[in-house]
């Protein structure tokens, strides 16, 4: 597991080579998945690699959303041995940092999918993963029954 191969080695892409690795040789490259993994410092250093995942947007405290850009890291279990890229940012104070599955991004309605830019101007206004998921009921007119819709935030005070 991803806990495990942390505790074996802190580097966290030494720790997604091992999961890929555990992936890559139980299905054989048919099989993925994509994961997001950051590591939040109180101090708000913000470290992570990013496989295949939709990237984190951060907010500042003015509204304004802006996509961290990953490296171009490929998914778990597609390739025997890919490298991953670390990378590092710092969240300041009154920021805050969504993740979210494609769930969100690719639910439909009448006039087309979500998208990231709905998304993005979403938390724009709304600061919290329960105001994203609320702009993506109005835009699908019900309570959210999409497939795989999960939101996470982390703001720093």
């Amino acid at each position: 597991t991803l806990r495990q191969n942390m505790r074996c080695d802190e580097d966290p892409a030494r720790a997604l080579q091992a999961m890929n690795h555990q992936m890559f040789n139980a299905a054989d490259g048919t099989q993925f998945a994509t994961l997001a993994l950051l590591i939040w410092q109180a101090d708000g250093r913000l470290t992570y690699v990013n496989a295949g995942h939709l990237p984190p947007m951060v907010r500042d405290g003015s509204g304004s959303v802006q996509w961290l850009k990953p490296e171009p890291n490929v998914a778990l279990g597609l390739m025997p041995d890919p490298e991953f890229r670390v990378q590092a940012t710092r969240l300041e104070v009154g920021e805050t940092l969504m993740l979210f599955t494609d769930g969100l991004s690719e639910a439909r309605a009448d006039e087309g999918f979500f998208g990231k830019d709905r998304a993005a101007s979403a938390l724009g206004r709304a600061k919290t993963a329960t105001g994203v998921v609320q702009a993506l009921e109005a835009f699908m007119g019900s309570p959210c029954d999409a497939d795989d819709v999960a939101t996470l935030t982390l703001g720093r005070r």
